[in-house]
């Protein structure tokens, strides 16, 4: 044989098949797929959207901030956003978000726009690939007489000893907070609550007016101020009833709609006694104060904070402004009076709403990531079904090549084109129906890969079944199992690989892992599930033939026969298996006879034996029988006397098993017909021992019996 037997025969098919992927991938299914497959699908456009609020009201002589935000797609430059078609009157200075940057808070003033309604263009503009993209949305813009914003505003004052500069200042600075507050159009109340410590018996002094905690009547409030007197300890050390006196503060009525807004005052870290730092921050909180602005010593402050917690507020260093109350009135009345104005009048923009946009259908196939245009399904099903036929020919003629090879010959050219021929109809189905089931899965991760593995698989079981037409005996339903496992295993690690790498390796890898599994496979199934196989030896290589209703021929003409063996006719021995079986026919004498496991021939340079996977080498089995053909007619004969015919030496038909004893059968008794005269009997009475067939080889003759005594006439 040309190949040794060192290496097994699956692992000898894998290869092959393997083998056969490969060239069937690079040399033809590649090449056919790069000329099949149809476009990809049209490349989407760079776009970018903007969004602000949907409206934006100012009041004439004032400003608003607004928030734009924006959002792109297959672009990430600079973007420029102004606003247009606005009248005279209204400014807003165009705004620059930086590449990564979504929103930017922007100004429009109303310096001198009557009051009205208008319609402003928002654009948004940037580039991709020196393509200008713009993406515009509306705005209403909303100049209104200004309403009076409303602000209830509570003093949370402390009164001890050292306080008196801040009382002061507080009395002669609250009317010019009052018009800074008039003039951004406020409507402000004012409340106090004027605490010293409880401790020593110092309660807090909460002011009334008119039976509301708040007044508007600004004199009024400074009068009652002036009222106060610094009184109590006066080390600034220790500690003061601040937290009592903000949890006061929450409790007084304020108005709906309104900015509810606690300024503390004290030089002193709060007394935890009665209230916890957690116990007024929850009062904050569930009270709505919305801003908490917080006069102290920088020493004081992280505990202030941590009562304030997410409250809007700043910090002020009390002791900047402590010195005098001109300084409290000139330095922090102003400040405090800005923030206040701009935290009660500024209004946010409303979250970007970007529309969704469908994403564009496309078409894949069963072996390719790659997107392909909407409508290409059936040119995309052709693509895959060819690229599948080529694979599967070259796989199954690289098995077929392989089987030839292992019997010691060459494929005829039937052979080849019925494998190949065989094969690409095969893939060619198997692709098709693949990609119609991959097809119902778009979308659906989970769903593609089940249909790949099944798409595959379905192409390596009718690769498995059309190998049954090739490889003698393999029956049709193993070689469909074997070549199914081998594609399911194959699309895994085409799954694998493709993952790892670009469409291309995984398509070669998948082709290479398929063509191996699906010869691996096939050969596993052919030697797991025979029955009865022949031995071929020569010299010291051995290779498997299955056995079956097929028969396998030997002989010395390698286009007719099964088993190619140099020196011998062209065909010499038949083998097939009938009714459970072997049975063996010399073509030149046209004899069958039933052969058991172990038996041997000698065919040319072969050795033949006989094995059947339900009785172990070795074993004792019945002789074989040879099947005769009808006997010929009796022909006369002279009738002479002879001496008693002693007993017919038996037929050996079956090799001595070694180390055994040779296996014989008994003839078949003389006919009832025959006839004898006084010890003289017909030649035709006597019995008719069948010629042994040509080439058995004997086992020696056993010692002749002694001469049978001769009676008298």
């Amino acid at each position: 044989m040309p190949l040794g037997s060192a290496i097994a025969k699956p692992i000898r098919f894998g290869l092959a098949g393997l083998l056969g992927g490969l060239l069937g991938a690079l040399v033809l299914g590649e090449v056919a797929w790069h000329f099949l497959k149809p476009p990809p699908p049209p490349k989407l456009p760079a776009k970018v959207y903007v969004s602000v609020s949907p409206s934006l009201e100012l009041y004439q002589g004032d400003k608003n901030k607004f928030t734009l935000q924006i959002a792109r797609e297959r672009c990430d430059g600079a973007v420029t956003v102004s606003l247009q078609n606005l009248p005279p009157g209204i400014e807003v200075t165009p705004a620059t978000l930086a590449a990564g940057e979504t929103s930017k808070a922007s100004d429009l003033h109303a310096n001198g726009a009557a009051p009205g309604k208008y319609v402003a263009t928002v654009k948004a503009e940037t580039s991709a690939d020196g393509v200008p993209i713009t993406g515009s949305t509306t705005m209403d813009v909303i100049i209104k007489e200004r309403p009076r914003p409303k602000a209830d505003i509570v003093f949370v004052l402390d009164v001890t000893g050292s306080m008196q500069n801040q009382i002061d200042g507080i009395a002669e600075s609250i009317v010019q907070f009052t018009d800074s507050l008039h003039q951004a159009k406020i409507d402000v109340r004012f409340g106090m609550v004027a605490f010293r410590d409880l401790e020593f018996n110092y309660p807090p002094e909460i002011f009334e007016f008119k039976g509301s905690n708040f007044t508007d009547d600004v004199s009024e409030f400074a009068r009652r101020v002036k009222q106060l007197r610094a009184d109590g300890p006066r080390n600034t050390d220790y500690p003061e009833s601040s937290l009592e006196a903000i949890v006061d503060a929450t409790k007084f009525d304020f108005r709906k709609n309104t900015q509810r807004i606690v300024l503390l005052i004290t030089d002193a870290p709060p007394k935890v006694r009665r209230v916890s730092i957690e116990t007024a921050s929850q009062a904050l909180h569930q009270s709505n104060i919305e801003q908490m602005h917080i006069i102290c010593r920088s020493e004081d402050r992280s505990v202030y904070e941590n009562v304030r917690q997410k409250i809007t507020g700043r910090f002020f260093n009390l002791f900047t402004v402590a010195r005098s109350p001109q300084l409290f009135q000139r330095e922090l009345i102003p400040t405090l009076s800005r923030v206040i104005i701009e935290a009660t009048i500024a209004k946010q923009a409303e979250a970007i709403v970007v529309p969704a946009q469908p994403p564009p259908a496309i078409e894949r196939g069963v072996q390719s990531s790659e997107a392909f245009e909407e409508g290409s399904g059936s040119k995309l099903a052709l693509a895959v079904s060819i690229w599948t036929g080529l694979i599967a020919a070259l796989v199954c003629l690289a098995l077929a090549t392989m089987q030839s090879l292992y019997l010691g010959k060459w494929p005829s050219l039937k052979v080849a084109l019925l494998a190949a021929g065989g094969g690409f109809l095969s893939g060619a189905t198997g692709g098709a129906a693949g990609q119609g089931l991959f097809a119902l899965g778009q979308g659906n991760t989970t769903l593609n890969y089940v249909f790949q593995t099944i798409g595959w698989t379905l192409l390596g079981g009718l690769v498995g079944l059309g190998l049954g037409f090739v490889i003698p005996n393999l029956a049709k339903k193993w070689g469909l199992a074997g070549g199914a496992l081998g594609g399911a295993l194959g699309a895994v690690a085409y799954l694998a690989a493709s993952s790892l790498g670009s469409d291309l390796i995984g398509r070669v890898v998948g082709a290479m892992i398929l063509g191996f599994m699906i010869g691996l496979m096939v050969a596993l199934v052919e030697a797991v599930f025979r029955q009865a196989w022949l031995e071929v030896w020569n010299r010291s290589e051995m290779v498997r033939v299955n056995l079956g209703p097929e028969p396998v021929k030997i002989g010395g003409d390698s286009r007719q026969c099964t088993v190619w063996a140099r020196g011998a006719k062209p065909i010499e021995l038949r083998y097939w298996v009938r009714d459970g079986k072997v049975v063996c026919k010399e073509a030149e004498v046209h004899q069958e006879t039933v052969v058991a496991n172990g038996s041997e021939r000698t065919v040319g340079a072969l050795r033949l034996v006989v094995r059947q996977g339900s009785v172990p080498a070795g074993t004792v089995v019945a002789p074989s029988m040879a099947i005769r053909p009808p006997p010929p007619p009796p022909k006369a004969v002279s009738r002479m006397t002879a001496p008693t015919v002693p007993p017919t030496k038996p037929v050996i038909s079956t090799p001595p098993v070694p180390g055994g004893k040779p296996v014989v059968a008994t003839p078949p008794p003389p006919s009832p017909t025959a006839t004898t005269t006084k010890g003289i009997a017909s030649a035709s009475a006597m019995p008719m021992p069948a010629s042994p067939p040509k080439n058995v080889i004997k086992p020696p003759p056993p010692p002749p019996p002694p001469p049978p005594r001769l009676k008298k006439p």
